[in-house]
């Protein structure tokens, strides 16, 4: 209720803020909107790709500052940091209170490498302590970017405001005081509040190492300057050039007026003071809301762009904060009907269909990776080829003199090859009979599509004798998988994606280990393991 609230305020006000701006220059300033319109399309489609392309690269510096300042024991990915990052700033940008710091709070937190409930605040405080720390330094990099680039005398000539000292000695005076009526009126909210500190104090911890601190100021100043150049490009974009250091006076102005959300989005506040800003620097009044009207859009736009790259990545499973997490695994029953379907569809002539044309190379590819680390030429050997569709490396290995298992859960996969082989039969991965041993197993595509991935592979080691090798082939993580699933999920397909550390783990209940792997192809994995 509270919320909604909010939002009815908070909107009413940017309306009737925008009214009365556009009332004052359309009376006042006496400019229509014909030329705001002509001159809003005067920016060229390269200077707008340009801003905000230097907008977006903000928003990732932005992510890495903060990424820099997390405690070594508090650590978490790159990717959680940006995914917390970016919905927590476009939540800033259009809920109101800054909701988006508290929603970055939750995320980090849980993706800590030490996750607690939420109804437990210690990650919590923690994670809110490195948003302060981000936040000191962000104010720190604008000041030392402001001084660097001479941005202060821009200021001392445009600007004669004197910040009223008197206020924060008040400020300092109410917070003396509430700390005392804390502490002498109730104690026991007073070691409440030690304790919270202490874990807010490690997440301050960041601005305390040097080497964190500077890493991260350095970042920061970076992220000041894409946001500085964007404006110059928009500028130039108008006809109106002015330098870097003027630019900067724009960001502190603009930064002083919206430091308090008082706006939906920050509409109104946002441009009053960049057109006040950009009036300073003598820009004409229809340029100046132009500019305005056009970095706040871009602004907001590169937002809701990255996160919805972001959002776009997770669904897909690109990113995952451990690699031993199961979030991959995403093949339901449905999913797995439908493949077999597809290969029983196709089992007719199966080589004619995955092996000529564009897809020759890389099924070349992917089948020599399989033959290096399987070697099937070793004659007596016994091999069991699961998920052995046309039959590939079965006739392969038979061809060689080993005794070959063939087996598929396609009935006109197995058809083909019953007499060319020893034994022939529809079998699925996850029920087979694991009683029996080979030297030799050999599973490539299956993993795909299997609804209990560790029981599948689990059922893979069982089958593997004593000094035997173990081969399989199957889509990884990364961005090669993720071209993958979305391929697979144009045909309604869901697809299971893999890490090695993973099938590592998993393979080592089983006295198994790791010995040798390839990447055949961006999207997959080929892994060989035998007994320890």
């Amino acid at each position: 209720m509270t919320l909604s609230k909010n939002w009815g305020w908070k909107i009413l006000f940017s309306v009737l803020l925008l009214s009365g701006l556009g009332w004052y220059f359309s009376s006042a300033q006496g400019f229509s909107r014909e030329a705001l319109l002509e001159t809003l399309f005067r920016f060229g489609p390269r200077a707008l790709l340009i801003a905000l392309s230097c907008v977006a690269l903000q928003n990732l510096f932005m992510a890495l500052r903060i990424w820099a300042l997390f405690p070594s024991g508090h650590r978490i990915s790159v990717f959680s940091v940006i995914h917390g990052v970016f919905y927590g700033q476009a939540v800033n940008t259009f809920v109101p209170a800054r909701a988006g710091d508290f929603l970055k709070a939750v995320i980090f937190s849980k993706a800590s490498p030490q996750p607690v409930s939420l109804s437990h605040s210690q990650e919590l405080l923690t994670a809110a302590g490195v948003i302060v720390a981000d936040k000191l330094v962000d104010i720190v990099a604008l000041i030392l970017l402001i001084f660097i680039s001479g941005a202060h005398r821009v200021s001392q000539a445009q600007l004669s405001v004197p910040i009223p000292s008197a206020a924060l000695w008040i400020a300092l005076g109410l917070l003396t005081l509430l700390v005392l009526f804390v502490y002498f009126f109730s104690k026991q909210w007073f070691h409440k509040l030690a304790a919270w500190w202490n874990k807010f104090k490690t997440g301050l911890g960041g601005i305390l190492s040097p080497k964190r601190a500077l890493l991260a100021l350095a970042i920061g100043v970076a992220a000041w300057m894409c946001e500085a150049w964007a404006l110059q490009i928009l500028c130039a974009a108008q006809n109106f050039k002015i330098g870097f250091d003027q630019s900067v006076f724009l960001l502190f102005v603009l930064n002083l007026m919206i430091a308090v959300p008082i706006s939906f989005a920050n509409l109104g506040p946002f441009e009053a003071a960049l057109v006040f800003g950009l009036g300073q620097l003598g820009a004409h009044p229809v340029i100046s809301v132009a500019i305005a009207a056009a970095h706040h859009g871009i602004q907001m736009f590169a937002l809701l762009m990255l996160t919805g790259l972001v959002a776009l990545i997770r669904f897909f499973g690109l990113n995952s904060t451990s690699a031993l997490e199961k979030t991959e695994f995403r093949v339901r029953a449905g999913d797995k009907k439908k493949a077999i379907d597809y290969f029983e569809s196709v089992s007719g002539d199966y080589d004619g269909t995955v092996s000529k044309g564009i897809l020759k190379i890389p099924r070349e590819r992917e089948r020599a990776a399989v033959l290096e680390l399987a070697a099937l030429d070793e004659s007596g050997a016994s091999l069991i080829d699961v998920g052995c569709g046309a039959g590939f490396y079965s006739l392969l290995a038979k061809q060689a003199g080993m005794k070959v298992h063939s087996v598929d859960m396609s009935p006109g996969m197995v058809k083909r090859l019953e007499g060319k082989v020893d034994r022939a039969e529809v079998a699925d991965i996850e029920t087979i009979n694991t009683q029996i041993k080979y030297d030799r197993v050999v599973c490539a595509g299956v993993l795909d599509f299997v609804m209990t991935p560790e029981r599948a592979f689990l059922n893979l080691c069982d089958l593997l004798a004593p000094g035997g090798r173990l081969v399989i082939l199957c889509p990884r993580k990364g961005p090669g998988g993720l071209f993958y699933r979305i391929e697979k999920f144009f045909f309604g397909i869901h697809i299971n994606l893999y890490t090695k550390e993973w099938l590592s783990q998993i393979a080592g209940t089983k006295g198994l280990k790791l010995v040798r792997y390839s990447h055949p192809l961006p999207t997959n994995m080929a892994l060989l393991f035998t007994h320890q």
